[in-house]
């Protein structure tokens, strides 16, 4: 017997509902509950189920007191409730219902149970795999029903079950209602219907904040039989409907694409930094110099022989030029730029490790064009003062660029024994000015390669945006002395076209000016010629890509986030039926809170899928600008941070949605 004594509601700390009422139900009973519209037919159903506030009663089932502790075992074992439109969980199919609801319950789910109370509800021939949207208003509530038989429910709550059907279903649902009676179950509805009354047991009637009993029949209470149980522990996660698994998918499939995308821009960002940082780099006593080649030349000269001569753009500068540069007052050396270059059509690059050859690094020369940059044998000179920990460095060193493409080929760079590397250099025999009228020079490569072991100390790392090079762009380096390189190449001079002009510290814009106005040709800057191209044009395209690639990942992010709180939306109408199904708190955060947890797992896998994309495209030597270790780095940072902000939005919907529930 369900029993309320002393029930008080109030709505709005105003209106008064329910004041000192009292109703008592017995087992296998059918009970009406009537009364104008707002007299509170609803509120006495939603008060037994747990989600009246500003309420308060004694409420017992069978001499059990219904409190908050026990208020959850009581829903789940004994309360079913269907509301006037009969609502339910959208994300299953009416098999998908039942199989719910068993494993929730621990009851084994068998296909011919379901039948068969499907049947007792005339609703043998439905469709088991589609929804439940399916069914008219009148079939959804007698489906519910099944569901409640199913589960053996004993305490049937059903607010206007015969609103919007006709006669026919009316009279079934009747007919199975008064039928559920006899078996057992007690039945409580509210109802204006003047059929449903004259079927009922018993008839209340809310009059003046009570609850006045209008009609009593005598009825025998059946011995309920009672098994108490927990809610068992499922994979919620599963239950989806057709719309939601393509929303899952969706979100998932964007997240995966944002992460890519976003990753992608700020990894470029920094690299950009990374890549011309030396250009904000303030040398106090150095400058580049240059001669720029002369329009006129490359005019008169269009079939030129030597199309890079033409095409970088600057001039040989004589010995009597720079006789005259190093007369400027504060110009303390003028330095000749040595830099070799290893590309594809040079000699090989090899690596040792304990003596024997490490195979893939065979193919690190490719591997540095794919990031788009070359491996340069360096020279510098003593006048220049290279530092490292604040001493200036002697003998070989390699910059860290070069280390960490070497830490990707390698074992352990701690047994790295020697770096063996074979350069063609350019010899050219002789040559002239531009302006001169003599013939271009010709470029001879040396008849003999110069195989080079050079023993790595891989202590000896610089830094590469501290080191002012020749081209001064993200480059693998070697750095060797000058007397050092004259032994190798045994050679006394190396001609070059760019110079280092060491200063007197302060005078560095003082010796710019003066040496730019002793030619036009000249120019002389502290960042290399070469580079302010290369910056130039590297800043050009990279903002164009990015401007493109912020706004798709602007638009994607939105989306992503426009989706998630959709989806976040269409879950949250399950929370009160699996509140009213008896789940607590804990469970339904848990449930829910689910998917995003396998959201976040296809984020992680998707992220893995994009790093491993992007050291594919490395190993097929396409030309990319970041490095595979930062863009990991950065994937996995925002994969981090978007799982974090999905976490939060979603915990937020649900939170709001969940208060009330114990």
């Amino acid at each position: 017997m369900l029993k309320i004594d002393k029930l008080n509601i109030i709505y709005n700390d105003s209106k008064t509902i329910f004041k000192d009422a009292f109703i008592e139900i017995p087992n296998s009973s059918f009970i009406s509950i009537t009364g104008p519209s707002g007299s509170g037919k609803t509120t006495l159903l939603k008060f037994i189920l747990g989600e009246i506030n500003n309420s308060n009663g004694i409420m017992s089932y069978d001499n059990q007191i219904i409190d908050e502790s026990y208020r959850n075992d009581f829903l789940f074992n004994e309360v079913s409730y269907i509301d006037q439109e009969g609502h339910f969980f959208e994300n299953m199919s009416i098999q998908d219902y039942f199989e719910f609801e068993c494993r929730i319950h621990g009851i084994a789910f068998s296909r011919e149970e379901m039948i068969k109370n499907l049947k007792q509800v005339r609703l043998k021939n439905i469709p088991y795999h589609k929804s439940p949207k399916l069914l008219s208003t009148g079939e959804r509530k007698r489906f519910l029903i099944a569901v409640a038989l199913m589960m053996k429910k004993n305490l049937l709550l059903i607010d206007e079950p015969t609103a919007s059907l006709d006669y026919h279903h009316k009279t079934i649902l009747l007919d199975i209602l008064h039928e559920l009676s006899h078996q057992g179950m007690s039945i409580i509805v509210t109802t204006h219907d003047e059929d449903v009354l004259n079927t009922s047991d018993f008839i209340y009637e809310i009059h003046d904040h009570q609850l006045i009993q209008k009609t009593f029949k005598n009825i025998a209470e059946k011995q309920i039989h009672r098994k108490m149980m927990k809610p068992h522990s499922i994979n919620y996660a599963k239950y989806k409907s057709l719309k939601l698994i393509f929303l899952f998918i969706i979100c998932i499939c964007i997240g995966g694409a944002s992460i890519g995308l976003i990753a992608q821009n700020i990894a470029t960002l920094i690299s950009l930094n990374s890549t011309t940082q030396v250009e904000q780099i303030s040398d106090d006593t150095a400058l580049f110099l240059v001669k720029k080649l002369d329009p006129r030349y490359i005019l008169e000269n269009s079939n030129i022989f030597d199309f890079h001569y033409q095409f970088e753009g600057i001039d040989y500068i004589s010995e009597d030029e720079l006789a005259a540069i190093q007369n400027i007052p504060g110009v303390h050396a003028i330095l000749p730029c040595i830099d070799i270059r290893k590309t594809d059509q040079m000699a090989p690059f090899r690596l040792y490790q304990d003596g024997q050859l490490v195979d893939t690094v065979e193919t690190i020369a490719t591997t540095f064009q794919t990031y788009n940059r070359d491996i340069y044998l360096t020279v510098y000179y003593p006048e220049e003062h290279i530092q490292d920990d604040g001493h200036d460095i002697e003998g070989i060193y390699i910059n860290d660029i070069l280390y960490n493409m070497l830490e990707t080929q390698v074992d352990s760079l701690d047994s790295l024994e020697q770096l063996s590397i074979e350069f063609n250099a350019v010899w050219v025999d002789s040559y002239e000015s531009s302006t001169s009228e003599e013939k271009m020079p010709q470029l001879n490569y040396i008849s003999s390669r110069k195989d080079l072991s050079i023993p790595i100390d891989v202590d000896k790392v610089l830094d590469a945006t501290e080191v002012l090079d020749t081209r001064q762009q993200a480059a693998g380096r070697i750095y060797i002395p000058i007397n050092m390189f004259k032994t190798m190449y045994d050679i006394d001079d190396y001609p070059t076209r760019q110079y280092r002009i060491i200063c007197e510290a302060g005078k560095e814009e003082d010796i710019k000016i003066a040496i730019e106005d002793m030619d036009s040709l000249y120019f002389a800057s502290n960042i290399s010629l070469s580079n302010q191209d290369y910056v130039q044009y590297f800043y050009e395209q990279t903002q164009t890509n990015q401007s493109l690639s912020v706004v798709i990942s602007f638009i994607l992010f939105i989306a992503l986030f426009m989706l998630i709180y959709a989806y976040c939306q269409t879950r949250k109408k399950e929370i009160p039926l699996l509140r009213r199904e008896g789940l607590n708190q804990k469970i339904i955060k848990k449930y829910l809170n689910r998917d995003f947890i396998y959201m976040s797992i296809g984020w992680f896998i998707l992220t893995v899928i994009w790093i491993g994309i992007y050291g594919f495209l490395i190993l097929s030597t396409m030309r990319m600008t970041i490095s595979l270790s930062l863009y990991t780095i950065v994937a996995t940072v925002i994969a981090l941070v978007m799982i974090g902000l999905v976490y939060v939005l979603s915990s937020l919907i649900i939170k709001r949605n969940i208060k009330g529930v114990s």
